[in-house]
């Protein structure tokens, strides 16, 4: 048998060459959009023949002593991959995938250090969320995508970076009190503004004497039907913030960056989306929502979380390292073929 750095670097190059087509259907496709009512659970997963070994969370964090002493031994007549899906039935599946303590929460799925959390996706030490995607260290937000980094009062906005009461807008970065607006970056009191710098009571982009603002203000306001076609009139194409050799949507703080959307502080990567990191983070291909600190050689990954190095094709790993195709698991390392181990 090979050694497993043989293996290792067909993994990586393979997740290098990958094409954004073919990252968005293996890749992305792994995590679950929607919710589903299914007996007495709201579940991550639809109603089918393949997934019927559902239970609580309460569940299943109470058989975790029992998941260890759960093992096959490997037959080397038989491909890896049939024998870690037969692993994998034998284990019951929790309904909502959450790590360590949240309250109130338990209808959200991949949830960490969350609070007062219903019907949200993939958010980190989130407060008062409701019907979200990708927040992250915000509170109070409400039908809003990648929201990050102290954000708060935020409803139906996309891609908004250490900001507060933003309102149907996209792409808002250390700013304040935004209606209607897109690729604004150090603003406040805005409205049907787009690409704009450190600027204040602005509509379409001209800018008012304070009272004339206001006053304007409180009459748009008023028409509150228009609220949502407003929206969708903003520009869906974002501008890249303090990044250079980067294409793509909504990227801030990036060098050598292709083909990736909602992506925050790293360098040199390939084929991401909804991704916060920091300057740290190198040799990452084919990533679907992360938030870390410090990870290197990640490939053809989803949601990880602080501290991660070589990990491949897993899913739902708070912190570890040398992981090989696993399935939830947190604070583990050198684990090859496992589904559910918590250590």
């Amino acid at each position: 048998m090979k050694d497993l750095n043989y293996y290792k670097k067909i993994m990586q190059d393979k997740s290098k060459n990958l094409s954004f087509s073919d990252y968005l259907k293996y890749i992305t496709s792994w995590q679950e959009m929607s919710f589903y009512k299914f007996d007495e659970f709201v579940l991550k997963f639809p109603e089918t023949d393949r997934i019927k070994w559902i239970t609580t969370i309460e569940d299943f964090d109470n058989q975790v002593e029992d998941y260890l002493k759960t093992e096959k031994k490997y037959d080397f007549d038989k491909s890896f991959f049939e024998q870690f899906w037969e692993l994998f039935k034998s284990f019951k599946l929790p309904h909502m995938i959450q790590f360590l303590e949240n309250e109130n929460s338990e209808y959200s799925d991949v949830v960490v250090g969350c609070k007062n959390n219903y019907l949200s996706n993939i958010n980190t030490n989130a407060e008062n969320c409701l019907y979200t995607f990708s927040i992250k260290e915000s509170e109070n937000i409400i039908n809003s995508v990648a929201v990050w980094k102290h954000s708060s009062n935020v409803y139906y906005s996309s891609g908004i970076n250490n900001s507060y009461k933003i309102f149907y807008s996209r792409y808002i970065i250390n700013s304040n009190n935004i209606w209607f607006s897109s690729n604004l970056i150090w603003c406040q009191e805005c409205i049907n503004c787009d690409n704009l710098e450190n600027q204040k009571y602005c509509i379409n982009n001209e800018k008012l004497e304070k009272s004339e603002y206001l006053k304007q203000k409180e009459e748009i306001l008023k028409n509150k039907s228009e609220f949502y076609n407003n929206y969708l009139k903003l520009s869906k194409k974002s501008g890249s913030f303090n990044s250079k050799n980067c294409n793509w949507n909504f990227i801030l703080n990036w060098e050598n960056l292709d083909k990736s959307y909602f992506i925050s502080d790293t360098k040199t990567w390939k084929n991401l989306m909804f991704f916060g990191g920091d300057s740290e983070n190198e040799n990452n291909y084919n990533i679907f929502s992360w938030w870390t600190w410090k990870n290197v050689n990640t490939y053809s990954t989803m949601w990880c979380w602080m501290w991660n190095d070589h990990i491949y094709n897993s899913a739902h790993i708070p912190y570890g390292n040398n992981i090989y195709y696993s399935y939830y698991v947190i604070s583990c390392t050198k684990v090859y073929g496992c589904v559910e181990k918590i250590l």
